[in-house]
């Protein structure tokens, strides 16, 4: 109340006493409680939405790998399964994009000759654009 006694010039015992008697601190307490209230639903709001466009994704990527997976079975039990499996698509989706830049740079001596080569060449890629 300094600060607003300052402000307005109204004089401090003044301002107090109007405090009291129009009861301003309870006012003010309920109206943190509405803001409050309001963050809360706001908050519980945009959390549900990430959610939900996260397993809108996570669903999307299973189908994309299931379609891609020549037929081959994959099972998923646990969250470590799905990161797992998450991790191996991400390599293989860097894997495909290297061997597409190597086959363009043309005769290059250690372009990679098997898929295992190019999940080696790209985990090193990783490793050094980490480092940098």
């Amino acid at each position: 109340m300094i600060t607003l006694s300052s402000r307005t010039g109204i004089n401090f015992d003044l301002l107090k006493q109007w405090a009291d008697a129009f009861g301003w601190d309870e006012k003010i307490a309920d109206r943190n409680k509405d803001l409050d209230k309001s963050f809360e639903t706001y908050y519980k709001n945009k959390s549900r939405d990430i959610r939900n466009r996260l397993v809108r994704q996570m669903e999307n990527l299973l189908g994309e790998m299931e379609t891609c997976s020549l037929g081959l079975p994959f099972h998923i039990k646990d969250v470590q399964d799905f990161r797992n499996l998450a991790n191996a698509y991400e390599s293989l989706v860097r894997a495909n994009s290297l061997a597409m830049t190597r086959a363009v740079e043309g005769n290059n001596s250690d372009a990679p000759t098997s898929w295992a080569d190019l999940l080696v060449s790209a985990s090193d890629k990783d490793v050094i654009e980490h480092q940098e």
